[in-house]
């Protein structure tokens, strides 16, 4: 697990854990998008998911939201088939998640909010992201 004062990445099998925590400036998102792909790299050759959990994001300046944008592209090229998303509970947040993920999705994407860790491991399962 890579922790880092502003996220907290996890691979399991074919699922990335990111937890974002705290205002995300430019140069942790920098640092963060570097992490993210060398994390996910074992997982690219395969349809793989990630797991955001927003609960602990806060408001973030706006430059972050491109480089976010341009993770999100690269992702999805990249074989991204599912995400569960933890959001926060301020519709703020929720918004500026929406702006930084904002990237042309496939039709195979499936995208789903969790209410908390538990129900978005139980879909990864179904779908059979994570096996048992």
């Amino acid at each position: 697990m890579l922790l880092h004062k502003a996220y907290q990445l996890k691979l399991e099998q074919r699922v990335l854990w990111v937890k974002a925590i705290g205002v995300s400036t430019v140069l942790q998102t920098e640092e963060y998008i570097k992490a993210f792909r060398e994390t996910v790299q074992p997982v690219v050759h395969e349809p793989w998911a990630v797991v955001l959990d927003m609960q602990l994001w806060q408001p973030s300046p706006a430059q972050a939201f491109t480089l976010l944008q341009e993770n999100s592209v690269w992702a999805l090229a990249r074989n991204l088939k599912h995400v569960e998303i933890l959001l926060p509970a301020d519709p703020i947040l929720t918004w500026q998640y929406l702006k930084a993920t904002d990237a042309e999705k496939p039709l195979d994407l499936t995208r789903h909010v969790a209410a908390n860790e538990e129900e978005a491991r139980q879909s990864l399962i179904q779908a059979g992201f994570i096996r048992l």
